[in-house]
């Protein structure tokens, strides 16, 4: 049936791209998710390990605090409609900034995108049920994601930040939460965000709840069309003046 879709009555995609397509709809099948229940995320290079970049740098306490009070006195205009620490956080994680939080997408063309990026060696998309993973990990009783500024959530500074509060972080495993978008790449990438307090690597401390697939050379190709056909590019993913001048390089070439 997939392959039938893909190919439309023409070769428009090859049997490696065909392929890759069907182990994504294996892994949404075995994590149980839903037409809506899957999230992705793209690493251009299989060894990367599901760790933030905060916690996989070694940040200690005490730097962690120090680069984010940095941050919110250096940037406090770009924290203007801020409500809260995890909105500001989630704007320092899509600049670059380490943080302990994981960007994920309900975008399947976003994480393929994001694999096919920069110093592309054997890449990959990991898929989780963000929903079963939160009950799993006791986030809630139910399965659904948290949303900052509806639930009732505990605050980043109060958590993180503030060294005498440490220890009050009640989640000993990632968990999924909802951050408002108000930042124009977060909205456009479709970005969700896993929280996370050590740096074990996701696909052992819940490795029920995530796969990962491999994008096959072969399939490669046919991945880069599809991310033609779906608009994906990087004045999309990256909608800023920065985003166009990338688009504008690989258009012509430079």
């Amino acid at each position: 049936m997939l392959e039938q879709e893909l190919d439309c009555g023409t070769k428009m995609f090859s049997n490696a791209f065909v392929k890759f397509m069907d182990n994504i709809e294996q892994a949404r099948s075995e994590l149980k998710c839903s037409k809506i229940g899957a999230f992705y995320r793209g690493h251009s290079n299989a060894k990367h390990t599901l760790v933030p970049f905060l916690l996989r740098a070694g940040f200690s306490p005490e730097k962690e605090h120090n680069l984010y009070v940095d941050c919110y006195i250096r940037w406090r205009s770009f924290f203007e409609r801020s409500e809260n620490s995890w909105e500001i956080l989630s704007i320092m994680q899509h600049f670059g900034i380490p943080t302990r939080l994981l960007d994920w997408t309900d975008s399947l063309a976003t994480a393929i995108y994001f694999a096919l990026s920069g110093d592309c060696q054997d890449p990959v998309i990991w898929i989780t049920n963000p929903f079963n993973l939160n009950r799993a990990n006791k986030a809630s009783n139910k399965p659904r994601i948290l949303s900052i500024g509806l639930d009732d959530f505990p605050d980043y500074e109060d958590c993180f930040v503030k060294l005498e509060n440490k220890g009050a972080w009640l989640y000993k495993k990632p968990i999924f939460i909802q951050i408002p978008w108000l930042n124009k790449r977060i909205s456009n990438q479709k970005g969700f965000f896993t929280v996370h307090s050590n740096d074990k690597p996701m696909e052992n401390d819940s490795k029920k709840f995530v796969r990962c697939v491999p994008i096959e050379k072969d399939a490669i190709p046919g991945a880069k069309r599809f991310l033609e056909y779906a608009g994906v590019n990087e004045d999309i993913v990256f909608p800023d003046m920065d985003g166009f001048g990338r688009f504008l390089k690989k258009r012509y070439n430079v």
